[in-house]
């Protein structure tokens, strides 16, 4: 796996609000601290994995969607094993349209920190209604 970094040395981050920037660093600080994920950006979508590593992972494991999935592969690769590495990208902030992330998206991602972290835990029946919908393989 490798990741297009905003936060290594030569990535960037340009035209972001303040409080995004802290959503961002919060959340990539929470899965170094909760799951161990060594990448600096497990949040970035700009990403290139091989195929021998999307076979490698059970994909009908995966539980969640959005931001949150990103975090989750980052996650299982580290667990499986697999090299992960980080090439530096300036991320330019949308100028038209609407932010992606929304305050559910930031609850679906500590949601999956904190399931992905206590797995032995019933997810389904203290959350199910928060529970994201499982992504279906492609045929």
């Amino acid at each position: 796996l490798v990741i297009g970094s905003r936060y290594v040395a030569g990535g960037d981050v340009v035209g972001s609000t303040p409080m995004r920037k802290f959503v961002s660093y919060a959340a990539n600080w929470l899965a170094h601290i909760l799951l161990g994920v060594t990448t600096h950006d497990c949040t970035a979508g700009f990403r290139c994995y091989r195929r021998r590593v999307l076979e490698a992972i059970d994909l009908d494991a995966i539980f969640s969607n959005g931001y949150s999935f990103l975090i989750e592969m980052a996650f299982y690769c580290q667990q499986a094993g697999f090299k992960i590495g980080e090439t530096p990208i300036t991320f330019v902030n949308r100028t038209q349209g609407a932010s992606k992330i929304s305050k559910t998206e930031i609850y679906k991602a500590f949601y999956t920190l904190l399931r992905l972290r206590t797995p032995a835990l019933p997810w389904d029946q203290m959350v199910g209604w928060f529970q994201p919908k499982k992504l279906k393989p492609r045929k």
